[in-house]
């Protein structure tokens, strides 16, 4: 059975790894159903005797462990309706101090780049009375160790623990 969270709750869950998670798979199910599958980040004590041949790279890396997917912790995160999403390659991924973000890994924007931009990429809208078209929207954040992904959207999404 899956467990329920909401987003928030799942970033708290998140935030409580130092590690970035990783993004295990991306996917659209039906029409504008995005499904994001992120699994928690594990460090992993393999007692190995070097990671090449090499003796320098081996001295230099001493006590260095890797980094692997949890794949006991996998969060499902479903946005039944967006208005737009993209995914960054994070090496190339800059962040802008006026950004207003709340989260760790798991972020919900206050203010972003990607908001001011909607109204000129989309014929979403803030209207002069204040109100939205076509209804309020949120900027969330799925940071990963590979991948930033950026979605808006009208609703919260679901986050589901899969077992």
């Amino acid at each position: 059975m899956n467990e329920y969270f909401s987003f928030s709750a799942a970033g708290q869950i998140f935030a409580l790894n130092e590690h970035l998670p990783f993004l295990c798979e991306l996917r659209e199910e039906t029409e504008n159903e995005l499904h994001i599958f992120v699994c928690a980040s594990e460090v992993v004590d393999d007692n190995a005797k070097g990671f090449s041949d090499n003796a320098n790279l081996n001295a230099l890396l001493e006590g260095c462990k890797p980094i692997h997917p949890n794949k006991n912790q996998i969060f499902e995160i479903v946005f039944e309706n967006y208005i737009i999403y993209q995914v960054r390659n994070e090496s190339y991924c800059s962040f802008d101090p006026t950004e207003v973000r709340n989260g760790k890994f798991l972020i919900i924007f206050e203010r972003s780049k990607l908001l001011e931009y909607l109204s000129t990429a989309t014929d979403a809208c803030q209207l002069d009375d204040g109100s939205f078209y076509p209804d309020k929207w949120i900027h969330y954040g799925v940071y990963t160790q590979n991948h930033i992904i950026d979605i808006i959207s009208q609703e919260e999404p679901k986050v589901y623990r899969k077992s």
